[in-house]
């Protein structure tokens, strides 16, 4: 299968290590991983959202599934103090996540289930395939085991900028 990411993951942060290991996890499966520009994918990978609107309208429009990880909103809250444009950033940002999930997504993972109810409660709930997926998995989260189901045994490990998105992560 060809997944295409959105983006290349981010240097550091939960998003750049979950991408990270899931990407390493669907290579050593044997599917493709591109991002844009490159070959046409069977499915597209969204972290949390895009300004590249129109390539996942274009994606839609071609049939290829598009499945979106939603790890937090942008607190409006935690800004008060802020200038008025990061504000406004904000609230962009926190709409192309919603936007995204309303009307492109056919799947949502999500980062945690404090940030599924959070995104529920801010935007309201929408009817669509929803998985929660912890920061912290790593490459056997993804694996089946000999009875063909995933493994549920979790593994909560809590690294607060300490190792980024370095060999340490990408070799988890």
């Amino acid at each position: 299968m060809i997944i295409q990411f959105i983006r290349k993951p981010p240097k550091e942060g939960g998003p750049g290590t979950f991408q990270t290991n899931f990407e390493n996890y669907l290579r050593r499966k044997g599917d493709i991983i591109t991002y844009p520009n490159d070959i046409e994918p069977d499915l597209c990978f969204v972290i949390s959202g895009t300004r590249n609107i129109l390539l996942l309208v274009k994606h839609k429009l071609k049939g290829v599934k598009i499945v979106q990880r939603i790890d937090n909103l942008n607190n409006y809250e935690d800004h008060k103090s802020s200038p008025i444009f990061i504000k406004i950033k904000i609230r962009i940002q926190n709409f192309l996540i919603f936007f995204i999930k309303r009307f492109l997504a056919d799947q949502v993972v999500y980062q945690s289930d404090y940030a599924r109810n959070l995104f529920i409660k801010k935007f309201g709930n929408v009817n669509i395939q929803s998985k929660t997926i912890y920061n912290g998995a790593n490459k056997y989260f993804f694996e089946k085991q000999k009875n063909n189901k995933l493994n549920d045994n979790y593994i909560i490990t809590l690294v607060e900028g300490a190792y980024h998105n370095t060999e340490f992560t990408q070799n988890c």
